[in-house]
């Protein structure tokens, strides 16, 4: 009689091998794991493995998923199981690979299984499979191998050889490379085993047609060296294996990268230069590391030339395959190369190869790469003409800065340092620094475009997400991929810097950008090199006098006012020029001056804003470290530039804005200059509260919901430079006019509603917390006001119109208050008003509505209730006597945890 469990789950693996709708296949998978997960998940898996229906064409199918199924319950909880457990399902699957479909697609899930099966019953079970595989490869049926007295000679393994190295790789990726840790013992015993795997990998990978028996496969070829990479954490060297496994080594250097690289199959060259790459990358202090290392750079050499021909010439330096195509905006078309014939794909695979190995070399044996000439060009051209995800190997062996790295043994090459550079420009001129910018034109849009659709200002707790569709820029594939190595790109530059010195790279810089001064690409990439040089490289180095040339050309250079020029000169003032303009007046007044001029008439509004969104962010930097002889020149070029900088709201977010103005106002702090400081909120007040402001617009409009983002962004600018320590300094005209305009629009927010308004309450109230606060001794006479302003918004609630967001906003203020003690009873009072308030609120829900029942007051407007509930959190800890407020909210809470239970 059939076992109904085994039934049941045979009938649920074919319906999730058969067509059917999403819920039979959910139920059918839902069964699947929770049979695994079960004490029978054992049986019930084996039962699948074995099962067999002549003429089923879904019966293969079947056992593959019950070969999984154990696959995974031994990850799972193999470790239950005893050794002779174990041992006796291991015996049953060897026996399972020894028929015709242990050759076919179950193979390798066979091997999985057999693998995980003995690695979980410990040492000597694994011990034993791994000696079992290498009997399985030997050309006698018992297991028995011919004795030669040259252990590198060439040996005939069996026809089960692939079989074999399969199972030793299972056995290598479940003992050493799994999560979940084993016992110490059962690593040992791989390191132990690794004498004999190597011998058997070095058997069939250099039998050949030699073999008298069988010829082995590329297919077979290509998993002994991923056998033999999964085997090196067991303790694989390339010392040892020089030394010990002369063939084997030879033969992965041959087909990785040498002889036979372009005649193979492309996966056994890839499959060869991974291992190969592994093992060039791991240093080990052996003494055949460096007979190794040579062999692997005399084989690079050689084919280091003929490598750098196809790539250009055959390649279009395509090595990684990636066949989609991007615009750069600095320097034209994309120039990717889809692949090919077969060919062209041995040839992508040679090529991928030596640049892999070239690439590791360069990062652990750095001082003998450098001696290579031919494989230093060819890395380097990688760098500069490659798709990213080769030139992202090529950066690795060039970021290490000195004394390390391979830069650093390129001193006494000056010329080599030069095609450095050159490599490097010439990638962020064709694609990194289009990149880039088209990034951070994406980001700045974004950022506009989130603030006004959360109806301005800034909402520091996010609650208002606007679209997806509006908050992400789109990007090509070529330009996620550049973005990936901008940071090896930077590395590499700095690194250059200072195995050139600052003379040199600075000399060098200042040539390119005066030979290129109408190529926009080129300026551009000289722009970048400049920002990411690490300059200078001490804090107290001296000056270098060009970079003063450097500056005062830039100002100057026509290209520069273009915007993605533009915001790259930004990036290089406030960061290596950043010493440079804030000791010296003259230049620091001309970089302001250049800064605060508008880009090209050109460009496009999303650039616009990414530039103008660099250069105040470098104002700001600037003006915070000038040094006291330079603020006059602060006063002479900022007097118009500032209000032009804060009146910019279509480019710049009021974050952006207010940053500007804390920044200047901070500066002019220092200067003891409080009438500035005054100026600077009365200019932002006046144009808040202007007439023209407010008859610019129709009611209803998408011009009114405009208007309001931009008061809502006034008002957060005001908050900024109340932050800024102006507060201490403000007159007290300037502090009542503050008062009076977050009023007016405090009032205009809750008469018109709805979510163009939003920003407009939240500012308001923001501006109600901060102001009182942002001084060291705390207004007893401001806190007053805010608070007769919160007790105005909620009878403006109670009588007009209720808000529950505009509600929610209103209550943190007297809640700030009373984190700070200040204004404690009036503060309590005016949060009893409010829940009273949301308590009438929720009377006038009809009953049959309500979210919670009859007795629910607050469900009607749930995050209103929850900052009703944070505030009288604090006012509990804060009044010594519970408040009526309290006992609302107690008494609601309960009712909410009733409706949970």
């Amino acid at each position: 009689m059939a076992d109904p469990a085994v039934a049941a789950a045979m009938a649920a693996a074919r319906a999730l091998l058969s067509p059917g709708d999403s819920a039979t296949l959910v139920a059918a998978d839902a069964h699947l794991r929770a049979v695994n997960d079960s004490p029978d998940g054992w049986r019930i898996g084996r039962a699948l493995l074995c099962a067999e229906t002549p003429g089923d064409v879904l019966a293969p199918r079947v056992r593959v998923m019950g070969a999984a199924m154990l696959r995974a319950k031994a990850h799972a909880d193999g470790f239950a199981m005893t050794p002779p457990d174990a041992a006796s399902m291991t015996s049953e699957l060897l026996a399972m690979l020894g028929t015709p479909e242990g050759s076919g697609e179950l193979g390798p899930h066979l091997a999985q299984i057999a693998a995980a099966v003995a690695t979980a019953g410990g040492a000597e079970t694994l011990a034993s499979l791994v000696n079992a595989s290498i009997s399985l490869a030997a050309p006698d049926s018992n297991g028995g191998w011919a004795r030669v007295q040259d252990p590198n000679a060439p040996v005939p393994c069996g026809p089960n050889a692939h079989a074999a190295v399969a199972l030793l790789a299972a056995c290598a990726e479940e003992a050493l490379h799994r999560v979940k840790a084993h016992p110490p013992e059962v690593t040992r015993a791989a390191q132990d085993l690794l004498d004999d795997v190597t011998w058997t990998l070095q058997a069939v990978a250099c039998a050949g047609d030699t073999s008298g028996v069988v010829v082995v496969t590329d297919a077979a070829r290509a998993d002994v060296f991923r056998a033999l990479r999964l085997w090196i954490p067991a303790g694989i060297t390339a010392s040892e294996l020089v030394a010990e496994r002369t063939a084997l080594f030879a033969t992965t250097i041959d087909v990785a990268i040498g002889r036979l690289a372009s005649s193979v199959a492309p996966t056994l060259a890839r499959s060869a230069a991974e291992t190969l790459q592994e093992l060039c990358a791991t240093s080990d202090p052996l003494p055949g590391r460096a007979a190794a290392v040579d062999a692997v750079l005399r084989t690079l050499e050689s084919e280091a030339d003929a490598c750098d021909d196809a790539a250009a010439n055959r390649l279009d330096w395509n090595l990684s395959n990636i066949s989609h195509v991007g615009v750069d905006a600095f320097a034209g078309g994309g120039r990717h190369d889809g692949g090919g014939d077969d060919v062209r794909e041995r040839i992508r695979a040679r090529v991928w190869s030596v640049v892999s190995v070239c690439g590791a070399l360069g990062v652990t044996e750095p001082r003998g790469l450098a001696t290579k000439s031919e494989s230093l060009k060819f890395l380097t051209d990688v760098v500069g003409r490659a798709d990213a995800a080769s030139a992202s190997i090529a950066l690795a062996a060039m970021r290490q800065p000195p004394p390390r790295g391979l830069l650093a043994h390129l001193r006494s090459k000056p010329a080599s340092l030069d095609a450095v550079f050159d490599a490097l420009a010439r990638r962020l001129a064709e694609r990194t620094a289009g990149a880039a910018w088209r990034a951070f034109v994406g980001e700045s849009a974004a950022r506009l475009a989130a603030e006004r659709a959360a109806g301005g200002g800034h909402d520091a707790n996010g609650d208002v997400v606007p679209p997806l569709a509006v908050l992400l820029p789109t990007s090509s594939l070529d330009d996620e991929e550049e973005l990936a190595v901008v940071g090896d790109v930077e590395a590499a530059i700095g690194a250059l810097h200072a195995a050139m010195g600052t003379p040199t790279f600075m000399r060098i810089a200042f040539d390119r950008l005066s030979k290129a001064s109408g190529d926009v690409a080129v300026v551009a990439a000289e722009l970048v090199m400049l920002a990411d040089s690490g300059y200078p490289l001490a804090p107290d180095a001296p000056e270098e006098p060009s970079c003063v040339d450097i500056a005062n050309y830039l100002v100057g250079l026509p290209a520069c006012d273009l915007a993605p020029v533009k915001s790259l000169v930004a990036r290089v003032f406030r960061g290596p020029f950043k010493r440079l303009l804030t000791s010296d007046p003259d230049s620091f007044s001309r970089a302001l001056r250049y800064l605060l001029r508008a880009p090209a008439p050109a460009t496009g509004a999303d650039e616009a804003a990414a530039c103008a969104r660099a250069c105040v962010q470098t104002i700001a930097s600037l003006v915070e470290d000038v040094c006291v002889g330079g603020r006059d020149a602060v006063r002479g070029a900022m007097r118009g530039g500032v209000d032009a900088v804060l009146d910019e709201t279509r480019l710049l977010t009021s974050k952006d804005r207010g940053a500007f103005a804390s920044a200047m106002c901070h500066f002019y702090l220092a200067a003891r200059d409080a009438d500035t400081v005054n100026e600077l909120a009365s200019r932002r007040i006046e144009r808040l509260v202007s007439d023209a402001r407010a008859s610019s617009f129709r009611a209803d409009t998408d011009e009114e919901a405009t208007y309001a983002a931009e008061s809502a962004g006034e008002l957060r600018v005001l908050r900024d430079w109340c932050e800024s320590g102006a507060r201490a300094v403000a007159s007290r005209e300037t502090i009542d006019a503050i008062w009076r305009a977050s009023w007016r629009f405090a009032e205009l927010a809750i008469a018109r509603g709805g979510s163009s308004y939003g920003g407009v309450a939240r500012e308001c109230c923001e501006l109600w917390r901060t102001l009182p606060l942002a001084q060291a001794s705390v207004s007893d006479a401001d806190v007053a006001t805010a608070l007769s302003m919160v007790d105005q918004t909620l009878r403006l609630l109670s009588t007009r119109r209720f808000d529950a967001d505009a509600f929610a906003r209103v209550v943190a203020v007297p809640a700030a208050f009373l984190e700070e003690n200040v204004g404690v009873d009036e503060a309590t009072g005016l949060l009893n008003a409010a829940i009273e308030l949301l308590w009438r609120e929720g009377d006038k829900v009809p009953v049959e509505t309500r979210t919670h029942g009859r007795d629910d007051r607050f469900g009607h407007a749930p995050d209103a209730a929850a900052a009703a509930f944070a505030a009288m959190t604090t006012a509990a800890t804060r009044s010594l006597t519970s408040p009526p407020a309290a006992d609302a909210c107690v008494r609601q809470a309960a009712l909410l945890c009733r409706g949970q239970g």
